[in-house]
Parts: structure tokens; C-alpha cells; sequence
């Protein structure tokens, strides 16, 4: 693994937002890679017709693909120069989220993970862990 160092932009946005972006952190390659996997594990898992939303845990680590993503110079670096050298796999999953009408846009954002569901502002919540999201695919942009 490489180190990539941190921006200070980019500690700035983490620490204003609670979130980072890393545009291109996996080549095409890892992505379609990734994606032929987690098309194959998430059909194998099953889907009703109208779930727009489907999470699969089981398996994950088991599945060579996945393996280098734990030590990936893109994100990890950042989370340990953002957390600490004391990092540990939490958990994972895959997580599959179809087209869905207005109606359930309540149902859909960004949430506090890791058993700090009270929300006590931004500036007090305490950074115990980061998780690391890989998009594989493109999000398009709301209708207005």
C-alpha cells in the first residue's frame, strides 16, 4: 500500500461535513471487476419485485475481489490519517439500491452508523469509526 497523504482541503470538508470524497479511487477495471461480483452475489441473494432496496452481508469477506479493497492506497490511508493507525473491519455489505419513486424519499439518505444513532450535532458526535463506500456506479442527478 502507498501512502497518499491528506489534503488539508480535504481534512477541512471531512471535518466540516462528516464525509470525503475521493473521485477515482478505483480504475474502470476494479469497478467493473467489482461489479461482475456484486451482480452475481446480489442475484444469488434473491430480490422481491417491488424492492428497491437490498443490503447482503454474509459472504463478503469470503470473496477474493473484495480482498484488496482492505488495503487500498486511495481510501485507506485517509481513514487511518483521519482516524488512527488502529483500524479494524467493522463490517461490510453490499449494498443495491433500485429506482424509486418520490414516495419513498423519506426512506433514502445519508445516517449515523456504528451504534450512534442520537444525533447530537455534527460537532460533538464522536469519530469512533469511518466506514468506506465504494459507488460503482453512477448516482444521476434529481429531476427538478
Amino acid at each position: 500500500m502507498e501512502l497518499v497523504l491528506l489534503e488539508e482541503q480535504q481534512r477541512r470538508f471531512f471535518d466540516d461535513n462528516g464525509y470525503l470524497i475521493v473521485p477515482g479511487a478505483l480504475t474502470e477495471r476494479e469497478v467493473e471487476q467489482l461489479t461482475t461480483v456484486c451482480d452475481r452475489m446480489i442475484d444469488e441473494f434473491g430480490r422481491e419485485a417491488d424492492q428497491y432496496y437490498i443490503q447482503r452481508r454474509p459472504g463478503i469477506v469470503q470473496e477474493r475481489a473484495f480482498h484488496p479493497l482492505l488495503t487500498h492506497s486511495s481510501t485507506v490511508p485517509l481513514v487511518v490519517q483521519l482516524l488512527s493507525p488502529n483500524i479494524h473491519l467493522h463490517t461490510t455489505a453490499i449494498i443495491y439500491k433500485f429506482p424509486q419513486d418520490d414516495a419513498g424519499e423519506g426512506a433514502r439518505g445519508w445516517h449515523r452508523d456504528i451504534g450512534m444513532t442520537e444525533d447530537l450535532g455534527h460537532e460533538r458526535i464522536v469519530r469512533a469509526g469511518i466506514k468506506v463506500g465504494y459507488c460503482l456506479t453512477d448516482f444521476p442527478a434529481p429531476l427538478p
